[in-house]
C-alpha cells in the first residue's frame, strides 16, 4: 500500500525536473537525493496511511502486541491495544454495566484517530499532487 502510494508520487514527478537534476552533472546519489526531496510529503503521507491501516488491522494487532492485559512503561513488554481490547472483551461486555459502550467509545476513539491520520495524510499527497501535477 505505502509502495504504490510513493511508486506513484515518484511517476508523477514532471521529466523536467529529472532532466534538469542530470543536466548540471550530478551522479545517481544525487539524482535520488533529490528525488526523495521532491516527494517526500508523499512518502510522509503514505506512512501516516500505513500506521492507520496497520492500527487498525485487529488480528494482526493483537497477536504481534502480546495481548497482555497490563501496563508496562517499557515499550517491548507484551501489551493491549483497542482493536485486541475490542475483539477479546466483546463477548462479555453484557456482564458488566458500562463495559459495551465503553467498548464503543474505544471504537469510536479508534475511528477519530483513524480518520485524522487519513485526513492529514490525504492533505500531504495532496501537496504533492499540487506541486508536480
Amino acid at each position: 500500500f505505502m509502495h504504490s502510494l510513493i511508486q506513484d508520487a515518484y511517476r508523477s514527478v514532471p521529466w523536467i525536473y529529472r532532466e534538469a537534476i542530470l543536466s548540471i552533472g550530478a551522479n545517481r546519489y544525487e539524482y535520488y537525493k533529490m528525488m526523495i526531496s521532491l516527494i517526500k510529503p508523499a512518502i510522509f503521507g503514505s506512512l501516516l496511511l500505513g500506521i492507520g491501516r496497520a492500527s487498525s488491522e485487529t488480528v494482526a494487532v493483537t497477536l504481534v502486541i502480546g495481548n497482555a492485559f497490563n501496563i508496562s512503561f517499557c515499550i517491548f513488554a507484551p501489551g493491549y491495544t483497542i482493536p485486541s481490547l475490542i475483539a477479546n472483551q466483546f463477548s462479555e461486555s453484557n456482564l458488566y454495566p458500562y463495559m459495551q459502550s465503553t467498548l464503543y467509545a474505544g471504537g469510536f476513539v479508534l475511528l477519530i484517530i483513524g480518520a485524522l491520520l487519513s485526513a492529514l495524510a490525504l492533505l500531504m499527497m495532496r501537496k504533492v499532487r499540487k506541486l508536480y501535477g
